[in-house]
């Protein structure tokens, strides 16, 4: 079968190919739903997600120490999902939360939470969804990375996000 990407993903944002029976397709972050249409053919796909990275943060005491790259990495999840030729998957890639400065910072897009003063932002959720903007139908969740505080006085890197054991919803 031949395949197409989604309108408004094509360019850096939408690969795909055909290897035999495997068809694969990725979504990089727009900071906006993107739709995947289920080919015809297709009876089930495997959904691979991993949440995106927090914030960073930048030093208090000035001078070289520039900004740390030290947000929490974003989890990872995984599933298996039966589905229709023409059924609509709703795809949220998570942004990486701002990098944390003498101002609070905005968390990454799509649930990142804020960070306080020399804080980052925690990292976005990427999940997968059935009816956009319904929280209820996703069916599939990584969880952003913390965001880092390089602090005034004190340090800490932002946890990573996820977890060893996932629950049936």
């Amino acid at each position: 079968y031949t395949c197409e990407c989604p309108e408004n993903t094509a360019g850096l944002n939408c690969e795909m190919w055909d290897n035999g029976d495997e068809f694969k397709q990725n979504f990089g972050f727009t900071g906006a739903v993107q739709e995947f249409v289920v080919p015809e053919g297709v009876t089930a796909v495997t959904i691979q997600t991993n949440g995106a990275q927090g914030g960073g943060s930048d030093s208090c005491v000035g001078g070289d120490n520039g900004p740390q790259d030290d947000g929490g990495l974003g989890g990872y999840a995984r599933g298996k999902l039966a589905v229709e030729a023409g059924d609509i998957l709703y795809v949220y890639v998570g942004g990486k939360g701002g990098v944390g400065t003498d101002e609070a910072q905005e968390g990454g897009w799509n649930g990142g939470g804020d960070g306080g003063e020399w804080g980052g932002g925690g990292g976005g959720a990427t999940d997968v969804r059935l009816v956009a903007d319904d929280l209820n139908s996703r069916v599939v969740v990584a969880g952003g990375g913390g965001g880092g505080n390089t602090g005034c006085p004190e340090h800490g890197a932002g946890g990573n996000g996820g977890g060893l054991d996932g629950e049936a919803g």
